[in-house]
Protein backbone atom coordinates (compact mmCIF):
# COMPACT_ATOMS: atom_id res chain seq x y z
CA UNK A 1 0.00 0.00 0.00
CA UNK A 2 1.25 3.22 -0.94
CA UNK A 3 0.13 6.97 0.87
CA UNK A 4 -1.27 9.35 -1.20
CA UNK A 5 -0.62 13.23 -1.98
CA UNK A 6 -4.57 14.34 -1.74
CA UNK A 7 -6.62 10.86 -0.45
CA UNK A 8 -10.61 11.62 -0.13
CA UNK A 9 -11.53 9.95 2.76
CA UNK A 10 -13.32 9.26 5.59
CA UNK A 11 -13.59 6.38 8.28
CA UNK A 12 -14.47 3.02 6.86
CA UNK A 13 -17.01 2.76 9.68
CA UNK A 14 -19.00 5.97 8.75
CA UNK A 15 -18.20 5.62 4.47
CA UNK A 16 -19.18 2.19 4.14
CA UNK A 17 -21.79 1.24 6.34
CA UNK A 18 -23.02 4.78 7.52
CA UNK A 19 -25.13 7.06 7.80
CA UNK A 20 -27.85 8.30 4.32
CA UNK A 21 -26.02 10.81 2.34
CA UNK A 22 -26.35 14.57 2.71
CA UNK A 23 -28.03 16.15 -0.42
CA UNK A 24 -25.06 19.02 -0.05
CA UNK A 25 -22.96 16.10 -0.78
CA UNK A 26 -20.89 16.54 -4.21
CA UNK A 27 -21.43 13.16 -6.43
CA UNK A 28 -18.24 11.60 -7.52
CA UNK A 29 -18.10 8.37 -9.85
CA UNK A 30 -15.25 6.32 -10.94
CA UNK A 31 -14.66 3.36 -13.00
CA UNK A 32 -11.97 2.04 -10.76
CA UNK A 33 -12.53 1.76 -6.91
CA UNK A 34 -9.83 1.25 -4.82
CA UNK A 35 -10.44 -0.67 -1.35
CA UNK A 36 -7.86 0.08 -0.03
CA UNK A 37 -4.41 1.93 -0.16
CA UNK A 38 -5.35 3.15 3.30
CA UNK A 39 -6.15 0.43 5.69
CA UNK A 40 -6.95 -3.68 4.73
CA UNK A 41 -10.49 -3.72 4.17
CA UNK A 42 -11.00 -7.31 2.64
CA UNK A 43 -9.37 -8.67 5.78
CA UNK A 44 -11.39 -6.31 8.20
CA UNK A 45 -14.87 -4.84 6.46
CA UNK A 46 -15.56 -7.29 3.45
CA UNK A 47 -18.97 -8.50 4.82
CA UNK A 48 -19.71 -4.97 5.58
CA UNK A 49 -18.58 -3.52 1.77
CA UNK A 50 -20.66 -5.94 0.04
CA UNK A 51 -23.14 -5.40 2.02
CA UNK A 52 -23.01 -2.10 1.36
CA UNK A 53 -22.76 -2.33 -2.80
CA UNK A 54 -25.43 -4.70 -2.62
CA UNK A 55 -28.08 -3.07 -0.29
CA UNK A 56 -27.10 1.02 -1.17
CA UNK A 57 -24.60 1.26 -3.75
CA UNK A 58 -23.08 4.14 -2.95
CA UNK A 59 -20.66 5.11 0.08
CA UNK A 60 -19.12 8.77 0.97
CA UNK A 61 -15.35 9.72 1.20
CA UNK A 62 -14.15 12.94 2.87
CA UNK A 63 -10.78 14.36 2.27
CA UNK A 64 -8.70 14.26 5.20
CA UNK A 65 -7.34 17.67 5.18
CA UNK A 66 -10.81 18.59 4.97
CA UNK A 67 -13.39 16.93 6.42
CA UNK A 68 -16.17 18.61 4.97
CA UNK A 69 -15.20 18.31 1.41
CA UNK A 70 -17.77 15.17 1.30
CA UNK A 71 -18.29 13.17 -1.69
CA UNK A 72 -20.44 10.24 -2.70
CA UNK A 73 -19.52 7.59 -4.74
CA UNK A 74 -21.32 5.12 -6.85
CA UNK A 75 -20.28 1.71 -6.37
CA UNK A 76 -23.03 0.55 -8.99
CA UNK A 77 -21.72 -1.13 -11.60
CA UNK A 78 -23.02 0.70 -14.65
CA UNK A 79 -20.32 3.55 -12.68
CA UNK A 80 -17.78 1.11 -11.30
CA UNK A 81 -15.89 -1.29 -13.93
CA UNK A 82 -13.07 -2.35 -11.57
CA UNK A 83 -12.82 -2.88 -7.62
CA UNK A 84 -8.82 -3.04 -6.88
CA UNK A 85 -8.08 -4.63 -3.59
CA UNK A 86 -5.55 -4.37 -1.62
CA UNK A 87 -4.44 -6.72 1.30
CA UNK A 88 -2.45 -9.02 2.90
CA UNK A 89 -4.88 -11.13 3.91
CA UNK A 90 -7.99 -12.36 1.54
CA UNK A 91 -9.42 -14.80 3.97
CA UNK A 92 -13.08 -13.42 4.56
CA UNK A 93 -12.92 -12.46 0.75
CA UNK A 94 -12.82 -16.42 0.09
CA UNK A 95 -15.28 -17.08 2.59
CA UNK A 96 -17.66 -14.80 1.28
CA UNK A 97 -17.38 -15.73 -2.29
CA UNK A 98 -19.84 -18.62 -2.46
CA UNK A 99 -22.90 -16.65 -1.11
CA UNK A 100 -21.97 -12.95 -3.14
CA UNK A 101 -21.16 -14.16 -6.49
CA UNK A 102 -23.90 -12.56 -8.32
CA UNK A 103 -22.37 -9.17 -6.43
CA UNK A 104 -18.77 -9.96 -7.45
CA UNK A 105 -18.89 -11.17 -10.70
CA UNK A 106 -20.58 -7.56 -12.01
CA UNK A 107 -17.44 -5.98 -11.99
CA UNK A 108 -13.46 -6.90 -12.52
CA UNK A 109 -11.43 -7.69 -9.76
CA UNK A 110 -7.52 -6.49 -9.50
CA UNK A 111 -6.27 -8.43 -6.09
CA UNK A 112 -3.08 -6.23 -4.80
CA UNK A 113 -1.70 -9.11 -2.51
CA UNK A 114 0.78 -8.44 -0.15
CA UNK A 115 2.83 -11.75 0.62
CA UNK A 116 6.37 -11.13 2.74
CA UNK A 117 7.77 -13.42 4.62
CA UNK A 118 6.56 -13.71 7.79
CA UNK A 119 8.98 -12.09 10.67
CA UNK A 120 8.51 -10.45 13.67
CA UNK A 121 7.62 -6.71 12.01
CA UNK A 122 4.15 -8.32 11.60
CA UNK A 123 2.62 -9.77 14.73
CA UNK A 124 -1.22 -9.40 13.66
CA UNK A 125 -0.27 -11.87 10.69
CA UNK A 126 0.81 -14.26 13.05
CA UNK A 127 -2.38 -16.33 13.06
CA UNK A 128 -2.48 -15.98 9.06
CA UNK A 129 0.55 -18.62 8.45
CA UNK A 130 2.49 -18.32 4.68
CA UNK A 131 0.70 -21.03 3.78
CA UNK A 132 -2.71 -20.40 4.04
CA UNK A 133 -1.89 -16.67 2.23
CA UNK A 134 -0.36 -18.91 -0.63
CA UNK A 135 -3.71 -20.97 -0.89
CA UNK A 136 -5.18 -17.46 -1.35
CA UNK A 137 -3.00 -16.43 -3.71
CA UNK A 138 -4.15 -19.61 -5.49
CA UNK A 139 -8.21 -19.50 -4.93
CA UNK A 140 -7.83 -15.58 -6.34
CA UNK A 141 -5.90 -16.87 -9.25
CA UNK A 142 -8.09 -19.63 -9.93
CA UNK A 143 -11.37 -17.89 -9.66
CA UNK A 144 -10.35 -14.67 -11.56
CA UNK A 145 -7.07 -15.94 -13.67
CA UNK A 146 -3.73 -14.61 -12.95
CA UNK A 147 -4.33 -11.65 -14.30
CA UNK A 148 -6.05 -10.76 -11.79
CA UNK A 149 -3.45 -11.10 -9.10
CA UNK A 150 -1.25 -8.38 -8.47
CA UNK A 151 2.02 -10.27 -6.27
CA UNK A 152 3.92 -7.98 -3.85
CA UNK A 153 6.39 -8.14 -1.95
CA UNK A 154 6.52 -4.70 -0.54
CA UNK A 155 8.57 -4.11 1.76
CA UNK A 156 11.61 -5.04 2.02
CA UNK A 157 12.98 -4.66 5.50
CA UNK A 158 15.95 -4.46 7.44
CA UNK A 159 16.27 -4.24 10.95
CA UNK A 160 18.16 -4.72 14.05
CA UNK A 161 16.28 -7.03 16.16
CA UNK A 162 15.62 -7.61 20.38
CA UNK A 163 19.28 -9.53 20.33
CA UNK A 164 21.32 -6.93 18.65
CA UNK A 165 21.25 -9.26 15.07
CA UNK A 166 20.58 -7.72 11.20
CA UNK A 167 17.52 -9.30 9.99
CA UNK A 168 15.93 -9.05 7.20
CA UNK A 169 12.31 -10.31 5.86
CA UNK A 170 13.69 -12.28 2.95
CA UNK A 171 13.39 -15.73 4.12
CA UNK A 172 10.39 -17.20 2.10
CA UNK A 173 11.33 -15.15 -0.60
CA UNK A 174 12.50 -18.33 -3.07
CA UNK A 175 8.51 -20.08 -1.77
CA UNK A 176 6.42 -16.84 -2.44
CA UNK A 177 7.98 -16.77 -6.08
CA UNK A 178 7.64 -20.75 -6.67
CA UNK A 179 4.03 -20.40 -5.73
CA UNK A 180 3.36 -17.25 -7.54
CA UNK A 181 4.32 -19.22 -10.48
CA UNK A 182 2.63 -22.22 -9.81
CA UNK A 183 -0.23 -20.27 -9.83
CA UNK A 184 0.61 -18.11 -12.98
CA UNK A 185 1.31 -15.20 -11.48
CA UNK A 186 4.46 -14.01 -13.57
CA UNK A 187 5.33 -10.71 -12.15
CA UNK A 188 6.43 -9.60 -8.31
CA UNK A 189 6.00 -6.06 -7.54
CA UNK A 190 8.83 -5.12 -4.75
CA UNK A 191 9.68 -2.12 -2.47
CA UNK A 192 11.91 -1.36 -0.04
CA UNK A 193 10.71 -0.14 3.82
CA UNK A 194 10.56 3.47 3.66
CA UNK A 195 11.92 5.05 6.92
CA UNK A 196 10.89 8.12 8.49
CA UNK A 197 9.87 9.43 12.21
CA UNK A 198 7.34 7.69 13.02
CA UNK A 199 8.38 3.95 11.84
CA UNK A 200 11.53 4.86 13.45
CA UNK A 201 9.92 5.97 16.68
CA UNK A 202 7.09 2.80 16.90
CA UNK A 203 9.88 0.42 15.87
CA UNK A 204 12.33 1.56 18.50
CA UNK A 205 8.79 1.33 21.15
CA UNK A 206 9.18 -2.49 19.87
CA UNK A 207 12.88 -2.46 20.90
CA UNK A 208 13.41 -2.75 17.14
CA UNK A 209 16.33 -0.46 15.10
CA UNK A 210 14.30 0.76 11.64
CA UNK A 211 17.66 0.44 8.83
CA UNK A 212 17.15 2.54 5.67
CA UNK A 213 19.30 0.00 3.61
CA UNK A 214 21.82 1.93 1.35
CA UNK A 215 21.50 1.68 -2.42
CA UNK A 216 24.62 -0.20 -2.75
CA UNK A 217 23.30 -2.68 -1.01
CA UNK A 218 19.50 -2.41 -2.37
CA UNK A 219 20.95 -3.26 -5.50
CA UNK A 220 22.70 -6.25 -4.32
CA UNK A 221 19.67 -7.45 -3.05
CA UNK A 222 17.54 -6.93 -6.17
CA UNK A 223 19.71 -8.58 -8.17
CA UNK A 224 19.81 -11.53 -5.80
CA UNK A 225 15.66 -11.11 -5.74
CA UNK A 226 15.91 -10.65 -9.38
CA UNK A 227 17.27 -14.25 -10.22
CA UNK A 228 16.10 -16.08 -7.52
CA UNK A 229 12.41 -14.94 -9.21
CA UNK A 230 13.92 -15.41 -12.96
CA UNK A 231 14.95 -18.99 -12.22
CA UNK A 232 11.14 -19.15 -11.23
CA UNK A 233 9.90 -17.72 -14.76
CA UNK A 234 8.92 -14.81 -13.04
CA UNK A 235 9.93 -11.02 -13.33
CA UNK A 236 10.48 -8.23 -10.64
CA UNK A 237 9.47 -4.83 -11.06
CA UNK A 238 9.77 -1.62 -8.43
CA UNK A 239 6.62 0.29 -7.21
CA UNK A 240 7.73 3.79 -7.33
CA UNK A 241 11.52 2.70 -6.71
CA UNK A 242 13.29 4.04 -10.15
CA UNK A 243 16.22 3.94 -8.41
CA UNK A 244 16.47 0.33 -8.62
CA UNK A 245 15.12 -0.31 -12.10
CA UNK A 246 17.64 -1.67 -14.52
CA UNK A 247 19.65 -4.81 -15.59
CA UNK A 248 20.90 -6.88 -13.21
CA UNK A 249 23.28 -9.45 -14.95
CA UNK A 250 21.20 -9.82 -17.67
CA UNK A 251 17.85 -9.78 -15.85
CA UNK A 252 15.85 -6.59 -16.09
CA UNK A 253 13.65 -4.84 -13.47
CA UNK A 254 11.36 -2.81 -14.63
CA UNK A 255 8.65 -0.51 -13.02
CA UNK A 256 5.44 -1.70 -11.78
CA UNK A 257 1.89 -0.60 -11.67
CA UNK A 258 -0.15 -1.59 -9.31
CA UNK A 259 -3.60 -0.36 -11.20
CA UNK A 260 -2.51 -0.89 -14.47
CA UNK A 261 -5.13 0.13 -17.10
CA UNK A 262 -3.84 -2.02 -19.49
CA UNK A 263 -4.46 -4.84 -17.78
CA UNK A 264 -8.04 -3.98 -16.21
CA UNK A 265 -8.89 -3.87 -20.39
CA UNK A 266 -7.42 -7.14 -20.76
CA UNK A 267 -9.88 -8.08 -18.12
CA UNK A 268 -12.96 -6.13 -19.49
CA UNK A 269 -12.15 -7.69 -22.93
CA UNK A 270 -11.86 -10.79 -21.73
CA UNK A 271 -14.91 -10.57 -20.39
CA UNK A 272 -16.60 -8.66 -23.06
CA UNK A 273 -17.28 -5.61 -21.28
CA UNK A 274 -16.64 -1.75 -22.73
CA UNK A 275 -12.96 -0.42 -21.64
CA UNK A 276 -12.03 2.03 -19.42
CA UNK A 277 -12.09 5.45 -20.41
CA UNK A 278 -9.79 7.62 -21.49
CA UNK A 279 -10.30 10.07 -18.60
CA UNK A 280 -9.78 6.83 -16.25
CA UNK A 281 -6.86 5.57 -18.03
CA UNK A 282 -4.80 9.04 -17.20
CA UNK A 283 -2.26 9.00 -14.53
CA UNK A 284 -3.68 9.60 -10.72
CA UNK A 285 -2.89 12.74 -9.93
CA UNK A 286 -3.35 12.12 -6.23
CA UNK A 287 -0.90 9.78 -5.84
CA UNK A 288 3.07 10.52 -6.26
CA UNK A 289 4.99 11.58 -8.85
CA UNK A 290 6.48 8.28 -9.55
CA UNK A 291 3.44 6.62 -9.07
CA UNK A 292 2.40 5.30 -12.44
CA UNK A 293 -1.36 4.10 -11.08
CA UNK A 294 -4.13 5.29 -13.31
CA UNK A 295 -7.03 7.33 -11.98
CA UNK A 296 -9.43 5.38 -8.94
CA UNK A 297 -11.19 6.66 -6.42
CA UNK A 298 -10.11 4.75 -2.99
CA UNK A 299 -12.63 4.38 -0.26
CA UNK A 300 -10.43 3.25 2.76
CA UNK A 301 -9.28 5.46 6.23
CA UNK A 302 -6.31 6.13 7.45
CA UNK A 303 -7.81 6.57 11.19
CA UNK A 304 -8.92 2.80 11.04
CA UNK A 305 -6.67 1.42 12.89
CA UNK A 306 -5.19 -1.83 10.91
CA UNK A 307 -5.55 -5.33 12.85
CA UNK A 308 -2.79 -6.41 10.64
CA UNK A 309 -0.26 -4.51 13.03
CA UNK A 310 2.73 -4.12 10.92
CA UNK A 311 5.25 -2.22 12.48
CA UNK A 312 6.56 -0.85 9.58
CA UNK A 313 3.24 0.83 8.55
CA UNK A 314 2.95 4.76 7.25
CA UNK A 315 -0.53 4.11 8.76
CA UNK A 316 -2.31 3.42 11.33
CA UNK A 317 -1.47 -0.32 12.65
CA UNK A 318 -2.68 -1.51 15.66
CA UNK A 319 -0.53 -2.05 18.03
CA UNK A 320 -0.28 -6.15 18.77
CA UNK A 321 3.04 -7.38 20.81
CA UNK A 322 5.88 -9.01 19.05
CA UNK A 323 5.19 -13.01 19.24
CA UNK A 324 8.28 -14.47 21.59
CA UNK A 325 8.67 -17.05 19.25
CA UNK A 326 9.90 -14.14 16.67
Amino acid sequence: MEIEDIVPVRTVQMTLFGTKAEPNIHERNCEVISCSRRTDIPAMHMAEILQTIREKGWTTVANPRNPKQVSKVSLLPNHVKCFAWWSKNYGSFMELYEANKDIIHKYIHIFNFTINSPCELEPGMEMVPLRDRLDQMRFLARTFGPDSVVLRFDPICQWISTDGTKKDNLVAFDTICKAGSDAGIKEIHIAFMRVDSRITARMRSYGLVAISTPMEERREIVAWMASVAWGHGVSLSSCVGDEIIGDYSSISVGASICIDGERINKLLKAAGRPLLSQTTMKKDSGQRAGCRCITSVDIGSYTDLCVNGCVYCYARPQRIPIPHAL
